[in-house]
């Protein structure tokens, strides 16, 4: 799918997409469903591989985007409201970030959460190494204690997700603004 794949989409309107898509995917998303998934004859990894591009999710105001593969630069910068889950991201993840929920089940880049002042990220870090990554003057990190439910859509099962993810799980942390606890 080209650029900007599902801006502005509002509320009861949801894509499907069964290949990758550019940048700017959900861009604005404003209550919609996005939904991106490895074509059916594809063999790649979806953790290794990029499926959406950069600059993601920017501005969302409400909605869901699940990504069966990683996101490229800036994913979820200046998100507000929506929730999303991916396989990674690049470099400048959730930067500006004000709300939302982000669920990353890989590696990020360098900056992660520069400038982000709400919302919350739980990002799975298998090789225990977000400090290198993460932008310290505006997020903490902290291992997930409480509970959390994330309903993955029946369209990821080709990806063998469960249907539902519960926290904590070994590995997960859970990442927020600093100004959070001021």
């Amino acid at each position: 799918a080209g650029q900007s794949l599902g801006a502005f989409l509002s509320k009861s309107i949801s894509l499907k997409i069964f290949g990758d898509a550019n940048d700017y995917v959900a861009k604005g998303l404003s209550g919609g469903k996005i939904v991106v998934v490895p074509s059916k004859i594809n063999r790649l990894k979806t953790k290794e591989n990029t499926i959406i591009g950069n600059t993601v999710l920017y501005g969302a105001t409400s909605g869901k985007l699940f990504a069966a593969g990683k996101a490229g630069e800036r994913f979820a910068v200046r998100n507000s409201g929506g929730t999303a889950i991916v396989e990674g991201c690049d470099s400048n993840g959730c930067e500006y970030m004000t709300g939302g929920n982000i669920v990353i089940l890989g590696s990020i880049g360098d900056n992660f959460g520069a400038g982000m002042t709400g919302g919350m990220a739980f990002v799975y870090d298998e090789k225990n190494n977000f400090e290198n990554y993460a932008n310290p003057s505006s997020i903490v990190w902290v291992d997930s204690s409480a509970l959390l439910r994330v309903k993955v859509p029946p369209v990821a099962a080709p990806v063998k997700y469960s249907n539902f993810w519960v926290f904590p799980l070994p590995g997960f942390k859970v990442r927020l603004p600093s100004a959070t606890l001021r």
